[in-house]
């Protein structure tokens, strides 16, 4: 199951990561933009961390809402308001780069974003199991509940909600 988020994931990424060259074109030539060429790996790099932001979220999100008959709705209302501080900080960090960073604020806004990543296609490769499969054993799900339980009181943090979602049996590996 985790194998199957990733390739979704990749898959969304890598689409997104193609519109950057031909929208950076059209941006360029139609706000007369001047993009020095020690900038234009910046610029991508941000491009590319915006689009595995967009995407880890999108893909876990999508497979949580494909089998509802609302999911056109429901999809971008539930997907907006959690991908806001991607769309923020890759709109200010790519201005930066277009416009100069005289203050030092690029480091911020791209580390922003990586962490973003990171915690979300973890988060995508963690949770992915339990939105596509039904009749996953209540006593194994116990088992797992009651470590995260341990492993939250470790870090000293509280769960405070969880989801669900339901698949046909046997369609993801038995997870």
């Amino acid at each position: 199951p985790g194998a199957i988020f990733y390739s979704k994931a990749i898959a969304n990424t890598l689409s997104l990561a193609l519109l950057a060259p031909g929208l950076s074109l059209f941006g360029v030539v139609l706000y007369g933009v001047d993009l020095e060429p020690a900038d234009i790996g910046t610029f991508f790099g941000i491009w590319a961390l915006a689009a595995a932001g967009l995407s880890a979220p999108g893909t876990l999100y999508a497979a949580m809402t494909a089998q509802l008959r609302s999911r056109d709705v429901l999809l971008p209302l539930l997907l907006f308001p959690l991908v806001v501080p991607v769309l923020m900080a890759s709109c200010k960090a790519l201005a930066l780069v277009l416009t100069g960073d005289p203050m030092g604020q690029m480091r911020s806004w791209a580390l922003l974003l990586l962490c973003f990543d990171l915690i979300y296609w973890s988060l995508g490769g963690i949770l992915f199991p339990f939105v596509i499969e039904e009749g996953f054993p209540v006593t194994a799900l116990r088992g797992i509940v009651a470590d995260m339980a341990a492993a939250a009181a470790t870090a000293g943090v509280a769960i405070v909600t969880g989801d669900t979602k339901v698949v046909g049996s046997g369609a993801a590996d038995g997870i």
